[in-house]
């Protein structure tokens, strides 16, 4: 949390508007990711008898374009509880981080396959 965010009384944009359209879970690692399969537990809100989500599409930010990463995503689309394995190719070493929403990190998103109304998920 940043200072800003801790302080009461004090307004701060916690979004920066993007030409992105598209609904999407945006995660940012604040160092370099490594080229090697990178995994996370994704602690989801069950809804009882939801058991699949809407097809998510994963991609990592090069800089200029969101490009395609492979995923074994164990989510079932960000409806369950569970493990989102990515095989990440890395970057040229030195590489600095790239900037999304003003803030340089390591990039990565999960969005809708294709344009419809997203699910309504929570993340714990």
């Amino acid at each position: 949390m940043t200072e800003n965010a801790g302080a009461h009384g004090d307004a701060f944009a916690p979004l920066a508007p993007v030409a992105d359209r598209t609904p999407a879970l945006y995660l940012g690692f604040d160092a370099p990711l490594p080229a090697d399969l990178v995994s996370m537990y994704v602690d989801i809100q069950e809804v009882l008898g939801e058991t699949d989500g809407p097809p998510l599409v994963w991609e990592y930010w090069d800089g200029a374009d969101w490009l395609p990463i492979r995923a074994q995503d164990d989510t079932h689309d960000l409806a369950l509880p569970g493990m989102a394995a990515l095989l990440y190719s890395g970057v040229a070493a030195g590489t600095p981080l790239f900037s999304r929403f003003g803030t340089p990190r390591s990039w990565v998103r999960a969005r809708l396959a294709t344009d419809r109304e997203p699910r309504r998920t929570v993340v714990d």
